[in-house]
């Protein structure tokens, strides 16, 4: 896969996701506004459960799909092609269907006993019965995301999305409540989604798979799945927990309300997620081939985008979510949640540093040193455990979003530094400075701009736009931007075809004086 290819297959995810993220934002208002605070608090704890569960039931199945329909496809054996399809898929199933049967039988411990709410138990059944579509729907996308096909992931998830967001407001103005929510958002829309995709596997992909090469024993396919798949599972329900350790803690320490306040700031902190689809969605796979075919030169770029571009994205989506919050949660959700503001000014700094993690993760995974995420996540999963089992008690949902920052960079730390070593790569330290300072700025000046206006609407727009033009200002006039992000923004211009964007990239990389300078 080359770079541009890399980049397409990023941005195809990237406006996919801006779409879905909307689709979340407008599930979610909804839901809040129809439900409020307490309502919407069942929904949410149901939610994090189901995350956590979901990804037990899917043991890393789909990762692995996606990395070895990948290599198998680049090498040319469709026979390999068809087993990494199909078998993975039945044994995929079958754990989550014994996973949905645990679940039903501790519903009424976790609704009474560690959430204190009798009310979550029928959601947590509803949502139980879910769980096979949604391993099954998890499966299918694997297989699109190994062929590289983007845009047909995206599809799968828009199938998803729209689902979820005209049923759950449907069935809650039907009478049925957070269970009905629950019933739209974690069975309907996966079951959906599920076999819109594999209906599109069996028309348009299977008939053209060549059946080439040898076949593998069905035993050594399951195996090469989950010995895969494994270590991939168990970082991503470290990394799920370490995500949801916050709402949990407030479960157990404050109540299902509570979680609601907070849950209502959480959406909005993770906006940077959808960089995070976006780009590790397509470096694994892109990872997983450069690795095959040793191209090193490749994967030391890939590794660039997923350390320094993807800090560089991050740091202004951060601050601006982070100084904009009271506005933000008030014209999203309404007065009633105002409460959430509190965590909505330290969340979307931890999500920032997550989100380098997840790329860097997603890279190491597929150059096939799957097993290091797991180990940096468990360092930093103990420490957000222990952060927010102390926190909370005292300092509420703002205790909870700092325990969760302090977490989350640590995982960041060390998964940077393990793929700047497997990677080769070489980073400066003026590239992780001069955002921050940038940073800094911006939220200075958004603060200072929104004294200037009345209203929450009002001081949305005018902070924007102030906070972006500090942050792009001093991140180009200090040095901020690399080489191959100005390469990257240049043949983006170009394709464009539009003669005054490329004038304005070329005028901005005149400007970047301390980026030329070199050690």
């Amino acid at each position: 896969m080359s770079l541009l290819k890399l980049v397409k297959g990023s941005l195809t995810v990237l406006v996919g996701s801006l779409f879905l993220r909307l689709g979340g934002y407008v599930y979610r208002l909804l839901v809040g506004r129809l439900l409020g605070p307490d309502g919407y608090g069942i929904v949410s704890s149901t939610m994090v459960i189901q995350t956590i569960v979901m990804f037990l039931a899917t043991f890393g199945v789909p990762p692995a799909v996606a990395r070895y329909v990948a290599k198998y496809h680049a090498l040319g054996e469709g026979t390999k092609v068809r087993q990494f399809i199909v078998i993975p898929t039945l044994v995929l199933v079958a754990l989550s269907t014994l996973a949905a049967l645990i679940l039903a039988l501790t519903a009424p411990y976790l609704a009474s006993w560690y959430f204190h709410n009798p009310r979550l138990y029928t959601p947590l059944l509803i949502m139980a019965i879910g769980l096979p579509f949604a391993a099954f729907a998890s499966c299918v996308r694997g297989v699109f995301q190994g062929f590289q096909d983007m845009r047909r992931y995206v599809l799968t998830q828009f199938v998803e999305q729209g689902t979820r967001v005209g049923g759950a407001p449907a069935l809650i103005l039907a009478g049925y409540g957070p269970a009905g929510a629950v019933f739209a958002s974690a069975t309907l829309a996966y079951a959906t989604s599920g076999l819109y995709g594999a209906a599109k596997l069996r028309s348009e992909y299977l008939p053209k798979i060549p059946r080439e090469g040898e076949p593998l024993p069905s035993d050594r396919v399951a195996k090469d799945a989950l010995t895969f798949g494994l270590p991939v599972a168990l970082t991503g329900i470290a990394d799920m927990i370490q995500s949801n350790v916050d709402l949990l803690a407030i479960g157990y320490f404050l109540g299902t309300l509570w979680v609601g306040y907070y849950d209502a700031a959480g959406p909005i902190a993770r906006l940077p997620t959808t960089l995070c689809a976006a780009v590790a969605t397509a470096l694994l796979p892109a990872a997983s081939e450069a690795e095959a075919l040793k191209d090193e030169r490749t994967l030391r770029q890939y590794a660039h985008i997923a350390i320094k571009t993807m800090w560089t994205l991050l740091i202004p989506v951060a601050v601006l979510t982070g100084a904009l919050a009271e506005p933000l949660i008030t014209l999203f959700f309404g007065p009633a949640f105002r409460p959430g503001a509190q965590a909505l000014y330290v969340l979307p700094t931890a999500m920032a540093f997550i989100v380098v993690f997840r790329s860097c993760a997603s890279l190491l995974q597929g150059i096939g040193r799957e097993r290091l995420p797991l180990v940096v996540l468990s360092f930093s999963l103990v420490a957000n455990v222990v952060l927010n089992a102390i926190m909370v008690p005292k300092w509420g949902i703002f205790g909870a979003s700092v325990a969760t920052a302090i977490s989350d960079w640590l995982a960041m730390i060390l998964i940077v530094r393990a793929v700047m070593v497997h990677a080769k790569a070489h980073l400066k330290l003026r590239w992780a400075l001069v955002p921050v300072i940038a940073g800094v700025a911006a939220w200075l000046t958004t603060e200072w701009s929104m004294l200037f206006t009345n209203g929450a609407l009002l001081k949305l727009l005018l902070g924007s736009a102030v906070g972006t033009l500090t942050y792009s200002i001093l991140l180009v006039v200090l040095g901020g931007v690399s080489d191959l992000e100005w390469e990257l923004l240049e043949k983006g211009a170009r394709r464009v075809g539009s003669p005054g964007i490329v004038r304005v990239v070329r005028l901005a990389r005149s400007l970047d004086i301390l980026g030329r300078i070199k050690p």
